[in-house]
């Protein structure tokens, strides 16, 4: 797997005493946890961290999307400049009501509110409303993410011989060097893979920087368009922070632009809204914004290393967490002060118990020793778009077993019709699943050649091509052993290990939604995928 997922298991005592053993004659550094900056959601926590920034008066505000990360990626240096939060809202302003709350309370009259992007990401709505208010409103909205980038850079006063390339089509080589690029009022120029935009070619032309650092390998960012900038401003000193993965090239820019930070910001490395809105503040000294793997307590291996040399060089930095426990567990957060003092990290999420709901017949749950099958609950259930399912039915199914009161409610049904036995239920499961969104099925449907024929019967198709399974398809195994409700893929584009929902949650660490090897797996007695049913 690209990224193991852990589950949270139950530490037993020996474990905890013999790491605590291992770790507690080292010499610890002065490192401070701050108080976590979070709030119920993106857009409240990207107010937490503007109340943070300021919780007086400012001059400036900028607005940035929420659900659009391309025009908001270009959003940091400006803030930066401006002395301004930035503040994420939705696309309209009836669902962006803590926004304009944070707007009225600390913006004065006539103060300005710079809004990112073009009307289609945030709604003309925010300036007839917002301009209505007294304020003064400069809209930097372009026909693309480019276009919106070149306003942006063109809004600067830069004066900085620096000059940072990233790509446009995806957020987290930009993230990671957002706040080096803001400190130093550093344009950040966004680029296709393949070509350089036009806007980008012009500033480059008329500055000639003497230094531009390009974030992300030649994947992203191509040797042709290296090729390109060299040709354009060939005196300038380019340097590429380039991995294997989005948490290595962010550790290579951290490692030569963060070496002695004073404050260390966490914010998830798979979605972007913490991370942009928390640039404000880690721009204030220059300070990286640490992107993590919220579906493991571990830290990734390269950004382990960049923490491990901070603390051999004697750094001693604070650490803030942008976002809530399931975006930046805490686990990770002990695990990069773990790292800062130069103790190993814990690879296991802390103590929690099994949905007492959850009947198991009295049996214990078992615990699971390969480590393939853990992660953690609270992250990877994802909210998949109409388009990601094969019909109403996969879409119903789908996102009624994804609610966690509906896994209980069938997993327990499944063991009543069954008696009260807790194995071979798969059938009485996936049955009972089909029944709460309307189908009608018999009670004592329990065999899985016959539960196939029924679906059959009642109009599903059948396919073998695991390329084409779906959220809300339903899985039958070799020799119609089991059968269970996929959930989606743990690494999209591998389909070595699904998330599923089945009656098998006691051998899966009591999670009704839980990981399946796909090909089979021996040493939890699973079978590998035949074929699957749709509607």
């Amino acid at each position: 797997m690209k990224y193991r997922k852990l589950i949270r298991l139950a530490i037993v005592p020996i474990l905890v005493a013999t790491f605590i053993a291992t770790t507690a004659t080292l010499s610890l550094a002065s490192i401070s946890i701050n108080p976590r900056l979070y709030g119920s959601d993106r857009y409240e926590t990207s107010i937490a961290i503007a109340n943070q920034f300021s919780n007086q008066r400012v001059s400036n505000v900028v607005l940035a999307s929420g659900n659009d990360f391309p025009d908001a990626l270009s959003a940091s240096v400006l803030a930066h400049e401006l002395s301004a939060p930035i503040l994420l809202v939705d696309r309209n302003t009836q669902t962006s009501k803590a926004a304009l709350d944070y707007i009225q309370a600390h913006l004065p009259p006539q103060g300005t509110v710079y809004i990112t992007g073009g009307t289609s990401v945030i709604g003309s709505d925010f300036d007839s409303v917002l301009s209505s208010q007294g304020y003064q409103i400069k809209r930097l909205g372009g026909a693309d993410l480019y276009d919106t980038n070149e306003l942006i850079v063109n809004e600067l006063n830069s004066t900085s011989d620096t000059v940072y390339i990233a790509s446009g089509q995806n957020f987290p080589d930009a993230l990671a060097i957002s706040s080096f690029a803001s400190q130093t009022n550093s344009p950040i120029l966004l680029t296709q893979t393949n070509s350089l935009p036009k806007g980008a070619q012009e500033y480059l032309t008329n500055n000639k920087p003497k230094n531009i650092y390009i974030a992300g390998g030649t994947a992203v960012v191509s040797g042709s368009v290296e090729n390109e900038i060299k040709s354009i401003s060939p005196n300038s000193k380019i340097t590429r922070f380039a991995g294997q993965t989005r948490f290595d090239t962010a550790s290579l820019a951290y490692s030569q632009l963060a070496a002695n930070p004073k404050t260390i910001y966490i914010a998830s490395g798979l979605n972007y809204p913490d991370a942009l809105s928390g640039t404000i503040l880690a721009a204030l000294n220059g300070d990286p914004i640490l992107l993590i793997d919220p579906s493991t307590p571990l830290v990734p291996d390269s950004i382990a290393m960049y923490l491990s040399q901070l603390y051999k060089n004697g750094a001693t930095p604070n650490v803030t967490a942008l976002g809530g426990s399931v975006v930046v567990p805490d686990e990770v957060i002990n695990n990069v002060v773990n790292l800062l003092n130069g103790q190993s990290q814990s690879p296991l999420f802390n103590i929690t118990t099994v949905d007492s709901r959850l009947n198991f017949g009295g049996l214990p749950v078992n615990l699971l020793p390969n480590k393939n099958y853990w992660f953690n609950i609270n992250t990877y259930k994802y909210n998949y778009p109409y388009s990601s399912f094969h019909s109403t039915v996969g879409y119903n199914l789908y996102y009624y077993m994804l609610n966690l009161d509906n896994q209980v409610s069938v997993h327990n049904r499944a063991l009543a019709l069954h008696g009260g036995i807790t194995i071979n239920n798969c059938v009485y499961f996936q049955a009972e699943a089909l029944r709460r969104i309307g189908f009608n099925i018999s009670n004592s449907m329990a065999n899985t050649i016959q539960f196939s024929n029924l679906l059959t019967k009642l109009g599903f198709k059948k396919d073998t091509n695991i390329g084409n399974l779906k959220p809300g398809d339903i899985v039958f195994t070799k020799g119609y052993s089991h059968t269970y409700t996929f959930m989606g893929w743990v690494n999209p584009g591998n389909y070595d290990y699904a998330y599923i929902v089945d009656n098998q949650s006691r051998s899966f660490g009591g999670q009704v939604y839980h990981v399946r090897s796909t090909t089979g797996d021996p040493g939890q007695n699973t079978d590998g995928m035949a074929f699957f049913m749709y509607y």
